[in-house]
């Protein structure tokens, strides 16, 4: 017989957690000490334990790694499904207890797989990245607003700040770039996705960073992942169109401005984008399409650990 399963929600704020099991419900600090309150409690249930929480824009990290480390399984779910089953359920209202309800109950009721914490090298190089990601943002955000700027003060200020930003991107660059060498793993996959037409070091950063699991899961998995599957929009005799969405929107958009590349400068895309714009495909859908084949040439490479080969 299975062991009875005790699937534990878990709802993640910057300074608490609720949690709750069973008839069981409470509060505790998002701190090193208050996880450890928690664990100490599952701990003492005697029975397998499943905890389910969301991200929470990194405040679940913590959570997560002391979790692993005390050999207890945790999973991080989509948000949006987990609201999805509270209002198929009626439960409108939203409080921190009552999602830490509803994530027990998306336990119960979906048993998702258990999330593996990320190695420490494999931590920084996230935060890295989505540091470098915000900088590049605010860079943008800085140059379109000087753009209009006559005063001189103003205008002295905005290239204050753009250099600082630029130094600041330049000096994440670094680091990234000699975590990757550093690591013989890490580095082989930047060398192997650096091989292919349309893949720059800002791209194969991004991919050994934020997609671990390339080359490592089926081609399906991984476009629903990355959020480059097409979505049926069907009903009775009408057919809608496709559409893409959800999975990790950072990965996918570093991936659709190299696939505006690849599609210049990679035989293999160039060919497959051609055809489908010469079978009357729009622009945007035959990029989306060249976009899901890139992919899943990296996964295929990844996989069998071999390096680009023109076709």
């Amino acid at each position: 017989m299975k062991s009875e399963v005790i699937y534990v929600g878990v709802d993640v704020a910057k300074a608490h957690l609720d949690y709750a099991l069973q008839d069981q419900s409470g509060r505790l600090s998002n701190t090193a000490a208050g996880v450890a309150g928690l664990i100490g409690r599952l701990q003492k249930l005697g029975a397998a334990v499943h905890v389910i929480c969301e991200p929470t824009g990194g405040y679940e990290r913590l959570l997560v790694e002391k979790l692993n480390a005390a050999s207890i399984r945790v999973s991080v779910v989509n948000a949006r499904q987990v609201r999805d089953l509270a209002r198929a359920g009626g439960r409108l209202a939203k409080t921190d207890r009552i999602d830490a309800a509803m994530l027990a109950r998306f336990g119960g009721v979906f048993a998702p797989k258990p999330t593996a914490a990320p190695s420490p090298t494999q931590n920084q190089l996230n935060q890295w990245t989505a540091q470098r990601r915000a900088l590049s943002q605010q860079l943008v955000s800085v140059q379109n607003r000087a753009a209009g700027w006559t005063d001189p003060v103003c205008r002295r200020m905005a290239r204050a700040q753009q250099k600082l930003l630029q130094n600041q991107i330049g000096q994440l660059d670094r680091l990234i770039e000699q975590c990757i060498a550093s690591q013989p793993a890490l580095a082989c996959r930047a060398a192997c996705l650096r091989s292919v037409p349309g893949i720059g070091p800002r791209t194969a950063a991004v991919l050994v960073a934020a997609m671990p699991e390339l080359g490592q899961i089926q081609h399906r998995q991984l476009a629903a992942l990355v959020g480059v599957a097409p979505l049926n929009r069907d009903s009775g005799q009408w057919r809608g169109q496709r559409r893409i969405s959800g999975g990790r929107f950072w990965v996918r958009s570093t991936l659709y401005m190299a696939t505006l590349v690849a599609v210049r400068f990679n035989p293999q895309i160039r060919t497959f984008y051609q055809r489908l714009r010469d079978k009357g495909k729009k622009a945007k859908v035959a990029l989306i399409a060249a976009m899901h084949k890139l992919l899943l040439i990296l996964n295929a490479m990844l996989r069998d650990k071999k390096t680009f080969l023109p076709a």
